[in-house]
């Protein structure tokens, strides 16, 4: 490991993989000039210094590398570490980050804020400060003289990101070129033209399988990048990846959960609506065994309690709303998911969608009240949780890259490693009708355990309340003084003045009905007065 790996290695705190990775890439750009050196040479340096020797051959008009790095291991992470390592022993200060759609797209822009607690550079605030970042909204605002037929771009020496996704560079549905590629008057030239100047571009693609079909690498290939670095858990061709860390390596080093398929393998005689059922309370029944020991583990070692979700992955929009009637019922497991379920897809619009997204991207608080999502192959990538502990796949994945990427949903480890104990360091996969398949199949795997629900059966837990310490009554004030202060998203709840006009209209309507009802009073019963309002 070289001392410039090792550097950055301590200053973001490195993983074991995170830091194997560079390494590669070190010991690749160490005998190779991206700028000078043709692509046949730098990829005869990859081949001789990839992990296992592997022969490198890229698609790309230019040298492109992969990472193939199971989800939750932090690609974003290395994603930063390769961006700095190339800006401190190359020099290159334009990186081109490509994006597959609007959700990643918007994920990386927050996290190329110094301010974002998983900061692309955190651990070299005092290095890289704030980069200069170029986008989809301000990007033809780039400081660019266009003079006598010719382009000189503004010389800057700080890191510059450029963060699009895909859709904007070109559109797969008609092959038109979007803004990206047009002339702009305050350029002087189309920003496609602007990006392709520059002597040290490097193109770094998030999710890029999604990345090689002919427009995808036409469109690449048009901006000229010195260099490309690819990073996926799903490769699309194994020929130029130079590091793989797998999910099996990354359970068994404790960096993700352990993947456990559960199943019955007695479903002989049930019909399809029977066995769906049947999926879904066995799954529910585990995801109560394991708020119970979430909650418990959370007390014993005075950490933040873990609300546990469950993914339930649907056929279609028609059998998602089937679902959640089923789900969302008074009659369903007595009402216990009332409220709890959301459903995401592509058909979502306007408000119902706007606020699903709102309650997706908070349900890891405990101030929200989801627990349920279902899905329609819409929750693929970009959906980034540490507490998805059950996925009932109700769907037959279109290809095993769509199951993994399903299943990665849920890898992430919620305490940042294993505990010892099985209950929050797996991942339940609950696939009754495919279970003897699967079993065939993961028999020999170092990834999955399985396990025989008809053989060990499933523990019945009380209900655990993850929402709230309060009393029903009390519930009910806490709704009013919601509703009075005009609270429309979780989000809001974050602001500190929110939370006390929301504190002082309980307060209001806690203390008119405690005069109403002083003679019934419980005075055991917890009142929000014996907990401080945050402010």
């Amino acid at each position: 490991m070289s001392g410039t790996v090792s550097k950055i290695k301590y200053a973001m705190s490195l993983r074991t993989p995170q830091e194997e990775a560079l390494s590669y890439l070190d010991a690749i750009s160490t005998r190779c000039d991206y700028k000078r050196d043709d692509k046949e040479t730098i990829e005869a340096a990859a081949s001789e210094y990839s992990e296992n020797n592997r022969k490198v051959r890229t698609k790309f008009d230019f040298p492109s590398f992969c990472y193939n790095m199971a989800t939750g291991i932090g690609k974003t992470r290395l994603m930063g570490a390769c961006i700095y390592y190339l800006y401190k022993t190359k020099g290159y200060k334009h990186f081109f980050i490509l994006a597959p759609g609007n959700t990643i797209y918007d994920k990386l822009r927050n996290e190329s804020n110094p301010a974002h607690p998983k900061y692309i550079f955190k651990g070299l605030e005092a290095e890289v400060g704030r980069p200069r970042v170029w986008d989809g909204e301000n990007y033809d605002q780039y400081p660019v003289k266009y003079e006598q037929g010719s382009l000189f771009v503004d010389q800057m020496s700080e890191i510059q990101l450029f963060i699009f996704n895909i859709g904007k560079i070109f559109n797969s549905k008609t092959d038109t070129q979007f803004n990206f590629h047009k002339f702009k008057e305050t350029l002087g030239a189309s920003f496609a033209d602007v990006l392709a100047q520059f002597d040290d571009l490097v193109i770094c693609m998030d999710e890029a399988h999604h990345y090689y079909a002919p427009a995808s690498v036409k469109a690449i290939n048009y901006l000229k990048p010195i260099l490309g670095l690819e990073f996926t858990a799903t490769p699309k061709s194994p020929s130029n990846v130079i590091y793989s860390y797998d999910v099996a390596r990354g359970a068994a080093e404790g960096y993700l959960k352990i993947p456990v398929v559960m199943g019955r393998s007695n479903i002989a005689g049930y019909s399809q609506d029977d066995i769906e059922e049947m999926k879904i309370r066995d799954g529910l029944t585990l995801h109560e065994h394991r708020k119970t020991v979430l909650r418990e583990y959370c007390a014993n070692n005075e950490l933040d309690y873990v609300k546990p979700i469950v993914l339930i992955a649907c056929k279609d929009t028609d059998h998602a709303k089937k679902i959640r009637a089923l789900i969302d019922s008074d009659d369903f497991m007595n009402g216990k998911y009332k409220g709890k379920v959301i459903e995401i897809h592509s058909k979502q619009t306007g408000e119902e969608s706007e606020e699903n997204v709102r309650l997706l991207l908070s349900i890891e608080s405990v101030a929200n009240p989801i627990e349920i999502v279902l899905h329609v192959y819409k929750l693929k990538e970009g959906w980034d949780v540490n507490n998805l502990f059950t996925i009932i796949p109700l769907n037959a994945a279109k290809s095993d890259i769509l199951a993994m990427q399903t299943i990665g949903r849920g890898l992430r480890l919620p305490f940042g490693e294993q505990t010892g104990n099985e209950d929050l360091d797996t991942l339940d996969i609950v696939a009754h009708d495919h279970y003897r398949e699967l079993v065939d199949e993961i028999r020999s795997s170092d990834i999955f355990r399985y396990r025989d629900l008809d053989k060990t059966g499933v523990e019945d837990s009380e209900s655990v309340d993850v929402s709230s310490t309060f009393e029903d009554g009390q519930l009910s004030f806490i709704d009013e003084a919601i509703t009075s202060t005009g609270l429309k998203s979780f989000d809001q709840m974050r602001n500190p003045q929110t939370q006390l006009e929301i504190y002082e209209a309980y307060v209001k309507n806690f203390m008119a009905s405690q005069e109403k009802n002083r003679k019934s009073d419980n005075p055991n019963q917890l009142s929000l007065f014996d907990i401080a309002p945050e402010v």
